[in-house]
C-alpha cells in the first residue's frame, strides 16, 4: 500500500470521527444514530464479498 493511500485513510478516519462528534453535539444521538446505522449498512453492502473470478483471461 503506498504511503499516500495510507495517509489518506488515516486522515479520512480522523475527519469522519470529528464530523461524528460535531453531529452528536449539534443534533443529538436520536438523529445521528439512525443516519450512522444506514451509512454502516450501505458500507457493508458496498464492501460485501464478491465471488472470485477464476476464469482464464
Amino acid at each position: 500500500m503506498p504511503i499516500t493511500t495510507f495517509v489518506a485513510m488515516i486522515l479520512s478516519a480522523v475527519v469522519a470521527s470529528g464530523l461524528t462528534v460535531l453531529a452528536f453535539m449539534k443534533w443529538g444521538a436520536m438523529t445521528v444514530l439512525p443516519v450512522m446505522i444506514v451509512l454502516a449498512l450501505l458500507a457493508r453492502w458496498g464492501l460485501a464479498t464478491v465471488p472470485a473470478d477464476d476464469g482464464h483471461a
